[in-house]
């Protein structure tokens, strides 16, 4: 197998870990009431309009898991690879440099698939948890390190040789 390919493996699985464990660290603090944002929830509305099958919460959650599944695990860790080709190699510090982008591009990705009206009566736009309103941008924060560290352990694991 070429250096090449085992790469692009080592790519997609430090993708696939990476998405798991921000996917479940995100129901976790959703189920505990720390963020209102559910990522399934959230990418599941851009599957939604023009399609009433996929108007219920459970299914629209669903799509969701498995549109972040796919890019997670398959789409952006080949984005990533790519990336790291351009630059001549992967390392953790050229993999924070590309998470730094694919967060900007994940923001792009929440604001155009934004649920029309918030999910709570109180707030504007997309909603925080009781938690997070009285702490300001630690959403973001938390969002952004959880980025970094996809594109550092991605970076790591692509560059061991």
């Amino acid at each position: 197998m070429s250096r090449s390919s085992v790469s692009l493996i080592r790519a997609v699985a430090g993708g696939a870990t990476g998405s798991a464990a921000l996917l479940a660290a995100n129901q976790a603090a959703y189920a505990a009431g720390v963020t209102d944002l559910d990522l399934g929830e959230v990418l599941g509305w851009s599957f939604v309009r023009g399609d009433q099958a996929l108007s219920t919460p459970g299914r629209r959650k669903l799509a969701g898991f498995a549109w972040y599944a796919a890019s997670g695990s398959a789409l952006v860790p080949l984005l990533y690879w790519l990336g790291f080709r351009a630059m001549g190699g992967a390392s953790a510090a050229r993999g924070l440099g590309l998470g730094i982008v694919h967060y900007l591009a994940a923001a792009l990705l929440l604001a155009v698939t934004e649920p029309p009206v918030p999910r709570k009566a109180d707030g504007d736009g997309r909603p925080m948890g009781e938690f997070l309103r009285h702490y300001g941008g630690l959403e973001r924060t938390a969002n952004l390190a959880g980025h970094l560290a996809y594109g550092a352990l991605i970076g790591a694991v692509t560059g061991r040789s």
